[in-house]
């Protein structure tokens, strides 16, 4: 009988469900709901002694939000479009993951190496391995959500109800006024991480068809940010995030990027487009189908 009425129900919704904004709608109040009471949940638990530092609070994030976000997404497109979770499908989801986070760490490095070659970037001393783990756990946590909600959302849908161009763009301005919240933000800041980052990041979603190469890279990129060379700054507080070298970025804000860090900085402002070029160039020769035989995503 429930089953029955289950599918009645999904009958009568059929129609409404056509429409993109509704999809949109039921999928950010389904998964941004989990992520809610996780985020619930992990604040409670950081009450308990011992669990006050970045390092715990990043590390139960990433224990409890992150499989909260992914059921809750599976069961979403389940119960909702009725269709397998492709984008979030386990079989090669190591190797995709694993060659964005090389992707990010590189295109990080290279960015870095350009600017100490211009004597912008410095480092003081080494950080420590707790605030590198910190960081890292953070960026796993945060890269997942995001990308569940910025890719696997917003750009899908869009992009399915009206094209590809659209959708990147629809997604990738919105992933810049995700940004709009930290310290400094301005309306350049933002337009420019859309720019770079949001388009970079859909490319990467584009490319595979899936969501692991973007998760990755978003990882990489951040974890070099915040836990590897330590130019990353924290949030709306705008604090400076120390990792596992303890350097900074010194000069004019055009390189610097000034109170939001490399990540608006002309060169990785550059590094980014031209690989965004990269992976869309990529997309258009070859398609997700290719991209996954590579890697062992499907047979």
């Amino acid at each position: 009988m429930p089953a029955v009425m289950g599918n009645s129900v999904m009958t009568t919704l059929k129609p409404i469900l056509r429409f993109p904004a509704v999809r949109i709608v039921l999928a950010g109040l389904w998964v941004g709901g989990a992520v809610l009471i996780g985020q619930l949940v992990v604040g409670a638990l950081r009450l308990l002694p011992g669990l006050h530092g970045a390092l715990a609070g990043n590390a139960l994030a990433l224990l409890l939000m992150v499989p909260a976000t992914a059921v809750a997404y599976r069961a979403y497109v389940r119960r909702i479009e009725r269709r397998p979770v492709a984008e979030l499908a386990r079989r090669g989801a190591a190797r995709e993951a694993g060659a964005g986070v090389a992707f990010g760490l590189g295109l990080f490095g290279a960015v870095i190496g350009v600017l100490w070659l211009l004597g912008v970037y410095r480092v003081w001393g080494l950080g420590g391995w707790a605030a590198a783990l910190a960081a890292l756990c953070g960026a796993a946590a945060s890269g997942f959500i995001q990308e569940v909600l910025f890719r696997g959302i917003l750009l899908r849908i869009i992009r399915e109800a009206w094209g590809t161009g659209i959708g990147l763009a629809c997604s990738a301005l919105l992933f810049g006024l995700l940004h709009a919240t930290s310290a400094g933000a301005t309306v350049l800041s933002v337009l420019a991480i859309a720019l770079e980052a949001g388009l970079l990041l859909g490319a990467a979603y584009l490319l595979t068809g899936r969501l692991w190469f973007a998760v990755g890279l978003h990882v990489g990129w951040d974890f070099a940010n915040d836990g590897l060379f330590g130019t990353g700054v924290a949030g709306a507080s705008g604090a400076p995030v120390r990792g596992l070298l303890d350097g900074a970025l010194v000069g004019p804000t055009y390189l610097t990027g000034g109170a939001l860090g490399v990540e608006v900085s002309a060169v990785a402002v550059v590094a980014l487009i031209v690989a965004t070029i990269a992976l869309l160039a990529r997309y258009r020769w070859g398609g997700p189908a290719r991209h996954r035989r590579r890697w062992g995503a499907i047979d």
